[in-house]
C-alpha cells in the first residue's frame, strides 16, 4: 500500500512515555511505518496532569530532532488549561 503524497497522518504520541528507551523506540517504529509507506507525518502531544511540567525535555527533544531528519512535517502540542 501507498499513501497519497497530500496526506498527513496524524501520530498522537504520549512523549512523557520517553523516559523509556523501549517507550521511544515504540513510537519511532509505529511513525515510520507510516513514513515508509509515502506518508508526511506530524505528532500530536499533551501535556496534563502529572506529567507536567516536563521532566523528560532531554528526550523529547531527542525525539524531535530525530522527528525532524525523519519527515515531520509539524507537531501539535494540546494543553490542559489549569495545569502547573
Amino acid at each position: 500500500m501507498r499513501i497519497e503524497p497530500n496526506i498527513v497522518v496524524d501520530s498522537v504520541i504520549k512523549s512523557y512515555n520517553f523516559v523509556s528507551p523501549a517507550a521511544m523506540d515504540y513510537e519511532k517504529r509505529r511513525i515510520r511505518a507510516f513514513s515508509d509507506l509515502g506518508a508526511k507525518w506530524l505528532t500530536h502531544d499533551w501535556c496534563f496532569s502529572g506529567v507536567s511540567p516536563r521532566s523528560y525535555m532531554r528526550q523529547y527533544a531527542s525525539f524531535l530532532q530525530w522527528a525532524a531528519q525523519n519527515g515531520m512535517v509539524g507537531i501539535y502540542v494540546e494543553w490542559s488549561g489549569g495545569e502547573a
